[in-house]
């Protein structure tokens, strides 16, 4: 079984370069670009600004916001322009001698297609949207994703195939349709092709406020299309490191260790590789592997420590972190539709050791985390979401058994703010089911509101209803260490239930700076204040600061008590390929004394 997967993964990954290393791909430039224009590259969570002839790729995906607009070219001098408030995926881009290749996902907003060229046999260029499929053969036409999930389709020349569910149409030059959020097909009717074509241009043209950015497609010879590099693109692997000391076997060594990361868009890898000496003649080398990412479209699986899992708005699972522990964290589904995220625990963890007099030596050890989560979750209209939770610890000793299940919606009020709802219910604690009273009630119901004004401020607003015996994001960062030293919460019985208020704001300014500012007011119970400035000028420097202070006493605020904590971090090139890292935490007495704790580390690169 061991050997087998070794196999499998060893044939993934030589699949991934030659794929990579063969596919002939097609490129699409922005060449117009109004307002706030957003690209998300394939594989990453973050968007970033679009610029002026930015090539797109497979996977990308590129966002128009409010009072925005954008153009996107490709070699035969065809275009995709697109309105205000439009999501639009890069699915396909292929070229053969054969054939080419074009295909898109519109989530939301509309597109202005103009195929300039009649397509060869064997040519396909789509347009899919959650309800439809829409082919092209040398026309031009407006697709649109209302936010309540419905398409529309308005042929300006030529001919649109169109399919929907089982049902194909042909919807001709001067002709509309409408399709509903359930794939129901509506009457083909015709329409004044002259206005609406004015409203579109109007509507492309006519974004106030902007400075435009334009590039006239003739200024890009087909043949320099490939040539464009993206503003931002990753290096196929990248590498850190740094060096300290260990104990192992009774013994102190020297350690020196880095961490190379390969990225292949579709697969990535984080490998750790460790050597080690004692100074009297005896070398270690230990190879470790941190995590393996695949990430498909609609399949997305992660290998090795999970952090920052999330359940129920917090109310569940509150930035879970398995600890350095492996574990499978699957997606499955349309993001944008329907779908399941899943938590799995590794059942091994591989770990190879190099010794210089015994030679290459492997050990597979039996992973001991035995926590699991899952999450369904279904959009019924584009605005609206609802899922179902569950997240479990199914250890084999059936006193540190665990289980909490609920259920959230969450309804965008606008593409800047959602009203959520989450509820959650302990079903097992500590071996206990519900036939304990004190189990069953165990409870909470949380309410509120995230927003985003101003373009860089994101606040939110929630309100709390929980049993005093219920552990609010009981499955926390500290839960796997908590667990280990048997310090999780023990049972009792609920007494009351506990109303309260969290509000919190974060800012990013320029990507430089980003605050944050949580302050949390429960029934009976001291208020508690948290701050957090990090200034990042560059990758290699930047600081870290923050403040906290819990069970702050009712009277005048006093920034220094007994509950005050303060910490620091500086990063700073000392080097070429160095790095310092201080790191300071202040605590304090009864009497406002300062209690210091100090560590100094280095981080190397290659």
């Amino acid at each position: 079984m061991k050997r087998f997967f070794l196999l499998i993964f060893l044939l993934l990954f030589l699949f991934s370069i030659s794929f990579a290393e063969t596919q002939d791909k097609r490129y699409a430039v922005i060449t117009m670009i109004k307002g706030n224009v957003y690209v998300k590259r394939a594989g990453s969570e973050v968007f970033q600004k679009a610029k002026l002839n930015m090539p797109l790729y497979p996977g990308d995906r590129i966002w128009v916001q409010e009072n925005s607009s954008a153009t996107i070219t490709f070699s035969d001098k065809s275009t995709l322009k697109l309105t205000a408030n439009t999501q639009l995926d890069i699915i396909q881009l292929d070229k053969t001698d054969e054939k080419e290749t074009s295909i898109f996902k519109l989530w939301i907003g509309k597109v202005w297609a103009t195929v300039e060229k009649l397509l060869k046999s064997g040519d396909r260029v789509e347009i899919q949207t959650p309800t439809a499929v829409a082919g092209v053969r040398g026309t031009e036409f407006v697709i649109g994703v209302n936010e309540d999930g419905s398409t529309f389709l308005n042929t300006f020349a030529g001919v649109v195939y169109l399919a929907v569910g089982g049902i194909e149409k042909f919807i001709n030059e001067g002709f509309k349709v409408d399709i509903k959020p359930d794939g129901t097909l509506g009457e083909i009717q015709p329409f004044n092709v002259q206005e609406y074509r004015k409203d579109i241009e109007k509507e492309i043209e006519g974004v106030k406020g902007y400075i435009e950015e334009r590039t006239k497609a003739e200024e890009i010879p087909p043949e320099k299309m490939k040539e464009i590099q993206p503003e931002v693109k990753s290096n196929i692997v990248k590498y850190e490191g740094g060096y300290g000391t260990e104990f192992r076997d009774n013994e102190l060594f020297m350690k020196f260790a880095f961490t190379p990361e390969i990225n292949l868009q579709v697969i990535k890898l984080g490998l750790e590789v460790a050597l080690l000496t004692n100074g009297k003649g005896v070398t270690l080398c230990d190879l470790g592997f941190r995590y393996g990412e695949l990430n498909l479209p609609s399949f997305g699986l992660r290998y090795g420590t999970i952090d920052n899992f999330n359940l129920g708005y917090g109310l569940i699972a509150n930035r879970y972190s398995t600890n350095e522990l492996h574990a499978f964290l699957i997606r499955i589904g349309q993001q944008q539709k329907f779908g399941a995220n899943l938590l799995l625990p590794s059942p091994y963890r591989l770990r190879l050791t190099y010794d210089l007099s015994k030679g290459l030596e492997y050990e597979y050890s039996e992973n001991p985390l035995s926590t699991y989560g899952l999450r369904l979750f279904y959009r019924p209209l584009s605005k609206f979401e609802v899922g179902i939770n569950a997240m479990g610890d199914f250890d084999a000793t059936y006193t540190k058994q665990q289980l909490i299940v609920g259920a959230d919606a969450g309804y965008f009020l606008s593409k800047d703010i959602v009203l959520y709802a989450s509820l959650a219910q302990r079903i097992i604690h500590n071996g206990e089911n519900l036939t304990n009273t004190d189990v069953a009630s165990e409870n909470g119901i949380i309410l509120g509101l995230q927003a985003r004004f101003l373009g860089f401020i994101n606040g939110e607003v929630q309100l709390r209803s929980i049993s005093d015996n219920f552990t609010f994001g009981y499955f926390d960062a500290f839960y796997e260490k908590n667990k280990q030293t048997n310090n999780l919460p023990s049972i009792t019985p609920a007494s009351t239930r506990i109303n309260g208020i969290l509000a919190g704001v974060n800012s990013k300014i320029m990507n430089i700076a980003e605050l944050i500012i949580l302050y949390e007011s429960l029934q009976d119970r001291l208020p508690s204040l948290h701050g957090e400035l990090a200034v990042r000028l560059s990758p290699r420097i930047n600081g870290v600061l923050v403040y906290e202070q819990k069970d702050i006493p009712i009277g005048p605020f006093s920034f220094i008590t007994e509950n005050t904590k303060l910490f620091g971090q500086v990063q700073y090139p000392i080097a070429s390929n160095i790095d310092v890292i201080i790191k300071i935490l202040r605590t304090f007495d009864k009497d406002g004394n300062p209690i210091d704790y100090y560590s100094v580390d280095t981080k190397l690169y290659f």
